[in-house]
Order: structure tokens, then sequence, then C-alpha cells
């Protein structure tokens, strides 16, 4: 949406100032001067918050229901729950600040998952399943089961990935450049904050 880019700062003194209240960093003193990348990798509240304002409630609200975080995924369990979230008409200055930053709305596990391999795969949204197919007693398949494409995002070049998961790849570049990690690294990585590369996405950096 043109709202953030490589080329951007944000400060971060350890709160920022919402309509009638302070949001606080998770960091108390603050994150000082940052670029996007570096915001990204601190997870700064509010430079997140500076930028869902730019975004505005409408963008934000579109983006989110894109994803598939207003409704349940449609998986093969039972019990699935349903999301709680600010609605774009109720969604103020404060509500949207909030948001922005991952809080004051309740996504389950297998949404949040959904929502990531859609930002990685191109921009489709599936319904994720447990079962594989269903098979008799001699082991002979009887009903595979399809993969449903829920919604297709946006994008920009029909060839290629979403723009925005292109952008996400050259901060993951510039931040860490990692390559060729295994799972074990990966979730050790991951639990830190820290993000990757994979060599099958180089050509796309630009």
């Amino acid at each position: 949406e043109g709202t953030a880019n490589t080329g951007n700062t944000y400060s971060c003194p350890g709160y920022i100032r919402v309509a009638d209240r302070t949001i606080r960093c998770w960091k108390g003193g603050g994150h000082g001067h940052q670029t996007l990348a570096q915001a990204i990798q601190n997870s700064c509240n509010p430079a997140f918050i500076t930028i869902g304002q730019l975004v505005g409630a409408s963008t934000f609200s579109k983006y989110f229901k894109a994803y598939g975080l207003t409704g349940r995924t449609g998986i093969d369990l039972p019990g699935e729950a349903y999301p709680t979230y600010h609605r774009e008409e109720k969604m103020g200055i404060t509500e949207l600040s909030s948001s922005s930053f991952g809080q004051t709305f309740n996504i389950t596990p297998i949404q949040m998952i959904s929502a990531v391999s859609a930002a990685v795969n191109g921009g489709y949204l599936v319904t994720p399943h447990v079962v594989k197919s269903l098979t008799d007693d001699n082991g002979n398949e009887i009903m595979p089961l399809r993969h449903k494409l829920v919604f297709t995002i946006d994008r920009t070049c029909p060839d290629e990935p979403l723009e925005s998961f292109i952008f996400i790849r050259r901060i993951n570049h510039r931040m860490n450049g990692w390559k060729d990690i295994s799972f074990k690294q990966f979730s050790s990585l991951f639990k830190k904050g820290n993000m990757i590369i994979y060599d099958e996405f180089d050509s796309k950096l630009g």
C-alpha cells in the first residue's frame, strides 16, 4: 500500500500517545531510532502502531479479512473456535492502534498458520486439512480430499509472489541472510524473533 518501505525510520521512546491514552512498548526504555527492518526484528509496538495508523482502518480490515482472520478456517476437526476482532465500522484510532501490534483480538493457531502460509505461497488462502484421503481396509483410496481455495489475495504481477512477500523477503535478507537451515535451527531462530530467507527465493529479491 506504499505506507512503509526499507527507507523508513521510526523513533521509539518506549511509548506512544494514542488519543487520550499512552500505549507502551514492551521495552520500557524504548528502542530509540530504528529502520523498518529493525522495528520488525524488535517487535516494536510504537512502530507497528505508526504503520497501522498510516494504513488506516479500512485497508487494515481488508487484509485482516483477506488472510482469513474474520472466520473459521473449516479444518476437518471438531470444535474450531470463531475469532474475536474489531469490525471496521467500530474500529476507532485506539482499536486500530492496538490491533496493529497484535492485541485486542483473538485468533486460533490454525488461523495464524493459514494466514502465514498465504503470505508465503503467493497469496493463496486454502482450507487446511488433517486427513489426506480415505482408504478401505486394503489401503485403496476411496475418497481423496481436495484442498479448497478459499481466497486469492490480489497480486501485483500474476507470475510473481505477492509484492508484500517480496518486500518481507528483502527485509529478511538485510536482517540475517541465513540459508538452508534445519527445522531445529528454524525453531530456534523463530523463538528468538529472527527471520530467514531461502535459496529458492534469491532470484526474486531484485
